[in-house]
């Protein structure tokens, strides 16, 4: 499974970073999934309704199914667990963009408004900066359109594909 993994300070950009990705690829025809990713404490379902209420009484994974999509509530997920559910979810996917999780070993775009995020992150693949660096990757502004064909060469990607039916 291909996975790119966008990183960097709080409130640096990453969900836009992400969704211009996002789209830029999807309109290349490819199949594109997500994860967001957080290390504070969220509910993951709202208190109260009757999944929430599943949950509770301990249904491991809860699953949601409205006509307006599916939810799947997973807790206490073990680290060692992270790539076979990664693969299930995401499975069909050209590309999932995870945003954050810094931890996962995978390749990294790291965003460096101040160019001092480099030294926290490993598997860094690009930057985005917008001061030049020096440092042993490509470096890349804010939404260049360069940065969507790296990624397409670096995941060998094809650079178009047939939209999904």
């Amino acid at each position: 499974m291909k996975i790119l993994q966008i990183v960097g300070p709080k409130n640096s950009g990453k969900t836009v970073h992400a969704e211009w990705r996002i789209s830029e690829l999807r309109n290349r025809g490819l199949k594109i999934g997500a994860l967001k990713h957080s290390g504070h404490h969220h509910p993951i379902d709202r208190p109260g309704s009757d999944s929430f209420r599943l949950q509770k009484a301990g249904a491991n994974p809860t699953v949601f199914w409205s006509v307006d999509g599916l939810a799947v509530f997973y807790t206490n997920i073990v680290a060692e667990k992270t790539d076979q559910l990664l693969q299930t979810i995401f499975d069909g996917c050209d590309l999932v963009i995870i945003e954050s999780f810094s931890q996962l070993q995978r390749p990294k775009l790291v965003i460096d408004p101040d160019s001092k995020q480099m030294k926290n992150f490993s598997n860094v693949i690009a930057v985005i900066c917008e001061k030049n660096l020096n440092v042993y990757c490509p470096v890349f502004k804010k939404l260049d359109s360069d940065l969507v064909e790296f990624l397409l060469n670096y995941f060998d990607l094809p650079k178009s594909k047939s939209p999904e039916a």
